[in-house]
């Protein structure tokens, strides 16, 4: 057979599969693994359950120890990644195709992230053998992990990927589902960089200290002040754009169905907010904000291809979504947690400030009609 009818035969093979994209490959219909996808979200959410389930163990045990149910839940959840990522891209080039292009579409970023990941975790170990464990902020700063934490992104953000180069884009809620579990895990995944202002409990722990302005304490008190209300402020800002900028991202790119981002939320939140909380009625704080907020945003979502060509609309849904958040975790704080230290000039302009940062956003990613209709 020629080298010309071996390449036809294995281009068939491949289309049959429905391999590649049709917007870089001849074939004329193209199909994505939706159990793939499927296996990637799942193992990549639970990998992430583990991985906080770990964050609550150091939070509350004085122990460590490598043999726990949270380390379990984690490495079993890269196992299962290792292991897909791994049988799917052996039937690729078993199809002819170079390892480089054996994933789905995609799926390119999956296997140098699992080397990244891979590297840095090694690193990592042989930094605890030398030099022990790190604690506080420098585990959070440590480049190994940081490593580990960029293998981990470009692993769990690949179903979102697929998801965008499918052709046609999925439309259907249970057909968007890998696609906002991953997005889901990246959320918890940012949120576990983040954690030391997630805001499960800021509004009582930024309080005012109060010291007579004659001591000679005075300066160091006013200080310290600042320090609180700062970080009380940054945990909004912060966190609002986190969650806006992911929103919109999705919203940009899919016509969401209602329930979509309530399920983002919730997954996106539940975790970091019970892993870090000291108590149930404070977990469930940024939970029930979570469930608010995602239900105003689904009413949004009830006609979202308006939402994708109105500026107006979609400049009101990045505004009002932080704000109805936030409002309803201060108003959660005031009612169940003992209230807040903050000043309400100081809560309503706090408010104010997620929904300008969720606005700005709006304005630079809004979907441009002329050029996304334009001939290539």
């Amino acid at each position: 057979m020629t080298n010309a009818a071996s390449q036809r035969v294995a281009l068939s093979r491949i289309c049959d599969t429905g391999w590649v994209s049709a917007g870089s490959n001849p074939c004329a219909v193209t199909r994505r693994s939706v159990a793939f996808d499927w296996t990637m979200a799942i193992g990549g959410l639970w990998l992430i359950g583990g991985l906080f389930a770990d964050l609550g163990w150091h939070i509350r045990e004085d122990v460590d120890s490598f043999l726990t149910g949270a380390h379990a839940m984690l490495y079993s959840g890269l196992v299962i990644l290792f292991i897909a990522a791994g049988v799917m891209a052996a039937r690729g080039m078993r199809l002819g195709l170079p390892l480089r292009n054996a994933l789905p579409p995609g799926y390119d970023l999956v296997l140098p992230g699992l080397a990244i990941f891979l590297v840095g975790g090694l690193l990592d170990a042989i930094g605890h053998f030398l030099y022990g464990f790190e604690s506080g902020f420098l585990a959070l700063l440590s480049p190994t992990h940081q490593l580990i934490g960029l293998g981990l992104i470009l692993v769990l953000t690949s179903p979102i990927r697929a998801a965008v180069l499918a052709s046609p884009r999925p439309a259907k809620f249970i057909d968007q589902l890998p696609a906002l579990i991953a997005a889901a895990s990246f959320f918890e995944l940012i949120h576990w960089g983040t954690n030391y202002i997630f805001p499960s409990g800021a509004e009582r722990v930024f309080g005012p200290m109060h010291v007579p302005a004659t001591s000679s304490e005075a300066l160091t008190a006013q200080t310290l002040a600042f320090s609180h209300q700062a970080g009380g402020l940054t945990s909004f800002v912060l966190q609002s754009l986190i969650m806006v900028g992911l929103t919109l991202y999705l919203v940009r790119n899919f016509v969401l169905r209602p329930g979509s981002l309530t399920l983002l939320y919730l997954l996106g939140n539940g975790f970091i907010a019970v892993a870090a909380a000291t108590s149930w009625p404070q977990a469930f704080a940024p939970i029930v904000a979570s469930l608010i907020a995602g239900i105003v945003a689904d009413c949004f979502l009830l006609n979202g291809e308006v939402l994708q060509a109105s500026r107006i609309r979609y400049g009101s849904f990045a505004f009002v979504v932080p704000v109805v958040y936030h409002a309803t975790l201060l108003l959660y704080v005031i009612a169940f947690l003992g209230g807040t230290w903050w000043h309400p000039i100081f809560a309503f302009g706090a408010l104010l400030y997620t929904g300008i940062f969720g606005f700005l956003l709006s304005l630079v990613t809004f979907p441009n009609q002329a050029r996304a209709t334009a001939p290539p």
